[in-house]
């Protein structure tokens, strides 16, 4: 019988966009998604910009672009680079920010070895919640330097993540008071899954620092912070540098809002995404 010696090929699957999301009211309509790129499967380069776009007053802002790259290396592995810019967003007024940058950075390997990631680039600049100028940094833990690939800057695995969001939703659920049983609730409800020795391969944390998320420049935040939560009286909730992420995925939301107010809806803005796969999958032959 002949045998074959099965090669491993990278097939990417990589994307951006900068903003988007949907309206219910007092308008039922999209918002519609700003510069927006995905990656051909053989690799290569794309790029998006647009300019100032207003929805109706309720949204804007002054620019958005978007870079996705990817390239196979000799060893048979491959690199991706996304990266999602927002500048002078406008939320009703309420959340407004000079320049929002969402990065990712991915080393796959062609060998069983987990891929690793760095968000490094990853920023808010001049964010204000209510009118009061913040600081939101990433999480300690997601700076710490570890040795990548092939001597490659990328320091993180999924496990790592996944490691950061059972300590981030331990503190999440733990939030509430002991007379708030409707926000003890839903945050058991939205991150008490981490928590589940028995949940698969996925998890969910945040690039923000688990218990200063958001220190005030000068003044009070009109609201109150949950982690990397920050809900704010007659608008809704803001989150904070989500990630999802599994040993073949990882998606980083820089900031999302699910509006609860005269305006109802949600919107997310610095979307940067990673899917590729090798061909045949890891332990199949």
């Amino acid at each position: 019988m002949q045998t074959y010696q099965f090669k491993r090929d990278f097939y990417f699957d990589a994307g951006a966009s900068s903003l988007g999301g949907t309206l219910v009211e007092p308008l039922s309509r999209p918002i519609p998604t700003q510069a927006s790129v995905s990656l051909p499967a053989a690799g290569g380069f794309a790029t998006a910009r647009t300019e100032a776009f207003n929805l109706d007053g309720l949204i804007s802002c002054a620019a958005t672009s978007t870079t996705v790259s990817g390239r196979k290396k000799a060893d048979g592995s491959a690199r991706v680079l996304v990266t999602a810019v927002i500048e002078g967003l406008n939320l009703l007024d309420v959340v407004t920010a000079d320049r929002l940058v969402a990065q990712i950075s991915v080393d796959i390997p062609v060998t069983a070895e987990p891929r690793r990631i760095s968000v490094l680039g990853s920023k808010f600049e001049k964010l204000s919640l209510g009118g009061v100028e913040v600081r939101a940094s990433l999480a300690p833990d997601l700076l710490l330097p570890k040795p990548g690939i092939n001597g490659s800057m990328a320091n993180l695995t999924w496990e790592d993540f996944d490691r950061l969001g059972r300590v981030q939703a331990e503190a999440l659920t733990k939030c509430a008071g002991d007379e708030e049983r409707e926000l003890a609730g839903w945050l058991d409800g939205r991150f008490g899954w981490m928590k589940d020795d028995q949940r698969r391969d996925g998890s969910q944390c945040s690039l923000s620092s688990l218990f200063h998320t958001v220190t005030p420049v000068d003044g009070v935040i009109p609201g109150r912070v949950l982690g990397h939560v920050i809900e704010l009286p007659a608008f809704g909730r803001i989150f904070l540098g989500e990630v999802l992420a599994s040993r073949d995925f990882v998606q980083v939301t820089l900031l999302r809002a699910e509006l609860g107010c005269a305006v109802v809806g949600g919107t997310s803005g610095g979307v940067v995404t990673d899917n590729g796969h090798m061909v045949p999958p890891i332990g199949s032959y």
